[in-house]
């Protein structure tokens, strides 16, 4: 998996990333559907954290290809509270958010149909049908 990050108005990655889909195949390579993987984040998902997290209503707006981390330190700078600076410490707010997460939370972008894949993929790298239920090891 790897974030698209495409800056240009027509979406095309870079040299590097179209080498990695050349040289695996894009059947082996997940890029991103928005700008990064924080994009498959809802807006509502996001402002339902920010305002447990701050203790007062939050509003936020992005979509597929803004910068999440941007409008995350934008919608909470001023407000009563504290900041959330999301770039400094990317691992503790996605793991808080992803805790509140639901099944409707997937369908965001290409998300359901991606994990589906990534669920299918690890399945058969496992010898499993499709309805079969791992056994604790």
């Amino acid at each position: 998996m790897m974030d698209q990050d495409a800056v240009r108005a027509d979406g095309k990655l870079n040299t590097a990333k179209e080498r990695v889909l050349a040289e695996i195949g894009e059947d082996q390579c997940w890029v991103t559907q928005g700008r990064e993987v924080e994009n498959y984040l809802l807006p509502e998902l996001v402002k339902r954290y920010l305002t447990a997290e701050v203790g007062q209503p939050v509003m936020i707006k992005f979509n597929r290809s803004g910068r999440v981390d941007r409008a995350i330190l934008a919608a909470t700078k001023g407000l009563d509270g504290p900041t959330i600076d999301y770039a400094r410490a990317k691992v503790k707010y996605a793991r808080a958010i992803c805790e509140l997460m639901s099944g409707a939370d997937l369908d965001a972008l290409d998300l359901r149909e991606r994990m589906e894949g990534v669920v299918a993929l690890i399945r058969k790298w496992n010898h499993m049908d499709a309805d079969e239920t791992p056994t604790p090891g």
